[in-house]
């Protein structure tokens, strides 16, 4: 698939709580936040910032889902971004050695559909 083919699948923030009550903790929130690097939204980055920031903040594992090709890419990966996400799971985890309370980063790099 190119790149002109690939259209956004999430807009905004989508959650969702475990329905199943058994056999699975009761307390698993997913959050399916728009990507960072659709076309919709054209150059305005101040949601794609708040969005992740406020999904690094309320969550235990956070996955970054990125295209195999745009690896090393500073605009393509998004790397503003991710140095972002970074610094400020830096200051919010690393200040207190004494929480546990941290989340883990995932990356997802996807080379096909």
């Amino acid at each position: 698939m190119s790149e002109s083919e690939r259209r956004q699948t999430t807009k905004g923030i989508w959650m969702s709580k475990n329905k199943k009550e058994t056999g699975m903790a009761e307390n698993i929130l997913v959050m399916d936040v728009e990507g960072t690097d659709g076309r919709e939204r054209g150059e305005d980055q101040d949601f794609e910032r708040k969005s992740a920031l406020f999904a690094l903040a309320t969550s235990e594992v956070l996955i970054v889902n990125i295209w195999e090709t745009q690896v090393g890419l500073y605009n393509g990966a998004n790397m503003g971004l991710l140095k972002t996400v970074f610094e400020v799971n830096l200051q919010l985890f690393l200040k207190d050695k004494q929480s546990n309370l941290r989340s883990l980063l995932f990356f997802v790099i996807r080379d096909h559909l």
